[in-house]
């Protein structure tokens, strides 16, 4: 079954019917379309390819902008031109741009050695082991790879045992952010900024915001009434779609049934989506890791929860919001 954008009202056949995305993955991916089973760094994911992103599903053209479906779907995208395969491309090529975020003074370049548990990474510093913190609980799965260039910051107090946080990891090419709390942070610095037009009309945000029993990233207030937004960060990206999450997640199912039950009372909901690389042309629930959160996802968007997939550019100079991506549909759960 071919694969279906969201948001694609008023755009030609035409301009949807190229896509030259040249990208590589986060997995193995093999070449042929058919249902196959994919080793990756000791991980086994029995996965079903029915369709790519590789071929035929997004254009390259600078930016498709004002395409929307109606009103507070969530669903317009601007497009963006997708970079070059990770053999071409050295990472130095990247625009001038407006970086909502800064990196704090004394974050350093350190070499990644290896990840131990969840939250400790070990990294060469100087020539010397040091143990970094990291908040990143998923798998990263695919991005860390002994030897690769790292990026950490200083931790804001004296008093932490772990001296450095790791913020962005460089395993081929491109930096990637992988610190968690960023989504929430650049949130809130493109409200201040109105850079995401859904966030217009909104005079106050409310950061860590309890509606009921749920408990939720951000509260937007205003002439425009109330905008309740759940922030996830996204590292993956498979045969040119962006995907989330990167490890089965309860709590990211959680958060799902939670905004459709605020939505069903007439609340509007949203999530935000940092895609912390720059190879993704599309967004897609990570059906093949997590079904069950793919299956919410698309149950959510059809109930009024609104979903904001961005690219985020990230580099040590720091961290700028990029275009909105388009979703697919993958119909990957399906066998046959």
């Amino acid at each position: 079954m071919a694969p279906q954008l969201m948001g694609t009202k008023g755009l030609s056949a035409r301009v949807l019917l190229r896509c030259r995305a040249r990208t590589r993955s986060s997995l193995p991916v093999p070449d042929s379309p058919e249902t196959k089973t994919v080793l990756s760094e000791g991980a086994t994911l029995a996965r079903i390819r029915n369709t790519s992103c590789k071929a035929e599903l997004f254009p390259i053209i600078p930016h498709v902008s004002n395409v929307m479906d109606s009103p507070g779907t969530g669903t317009g995208f601007n497009a963006v031109p997708i970079l070059p395969n990770c053999q071409d491309y050295d990472g130095k090529a990247t625009p001038k741009m407006h970086h909502l975020l800064k990196f704090p003074p004394r974050s350093r370049n350190a070499t990644f050695i290896a990840r131990e548990k969840r939250f400790l990474v070990h990294v060469l510093l100087d020539g010397q082991r040091v143990t970094v913190h990291t908040n990143n609980s998923g798998s990263m799965l695919g991005l860390l790879r002994p030897g690769m260039e790292v990026f950490i910051s200083p931790a804001g107090s004296l008093k932490r045992k772990l001296p450095y946080t790791l913020e962005l990891v460089r395993p081929c090419g491109d930096w990637i952010g992988v610190n968690t709390s960023t989504p929430n942070r650049l949130l809130k610095k493109a409200w201040e900024a109105s850079a995401i037009p859904e966030l217009h009309g909104y005079s106050e945000f409310m950061p860590e915001a309890v509606h009921g029993d749920s408990r939720l990233d951000a509260r937007l207030s205003g002439p425009a009434g109330d905008f309740w937004i759940e922030a996830k960060n996204v590292t993956m990206v498979e045969d040119g779609v962006a995907c989330f999450p990167d490890a089965v997640t309860a709590r990211g199912q959680k958060h799902l049934l939670e905004l459709m039950t605020l939505a069903q009372r007439g609340v509007r909901v949203g999530v935000f989506l940092a895609v912390q690389r720059p190879d993704g042309g599309c967004f897609g629930p990570a059906d093949f890791i997590d079904p069950r959160f793919a299956e919410l996802f698309w149950m959510a968007a059809d109930r009024g929860v609104e979903f904001l997939p961005h690219v985020v550019h990230v580099s040590p100079e720091g961290i700028a919001l990029g275009p909105r991506l388009p979703l697919v549909f993958r119909n990957s759960t399906q066998s046959g």
